[in-house]
């Protein structure tokens, strides 16, 4: 299994296997940040500054993606500014899923 991570900045790909950090670090209006995670061990970040920033599904439109599905993960979402969405989907044992706006 592997981490993808697409963002809108970039719209670049990444595979990592299990046990890997990713961090996405956005700064902006209207950034959108999207990870798929299977496997165990991973350290997902995610880091939005600005406004409007969509970290995940969209509740609204029902777009993106932020699943993860495994075990002992770690998801972080950090939102600062105004407007913001977050949605998390995390599946398996001692995962930890934390989104914090301000």
């Amino acid at each position: 299994m592997n981490i993808r991570g697409f963002d809108s900045a970039s719209n670049d790909a990444l595979s990592l296997p299990n046990s890997n950090d990713y961090v996405v670090n956005q700064e902006g209006f209207k950034n959108r940040a999207n990870v798929m995670a299977g496997g165990s061990d991973n350290l997902i970040t995610i880091i939005q500054d600005g406004d409007q920033n969509i970290a995940g599904r969209d509740g609204q439109a029902g777009t993106g993606f932020l699943l993860v599905d495994g075990d002992l993960n770690t998801v972080s979402v950090s939102q600062t500014g105004n407007f913001h969405r977050a949605g998390v989907s995390v599946v398996g044992d001692n995962n930890t899923s934390t989104i914090t706006q301000n």
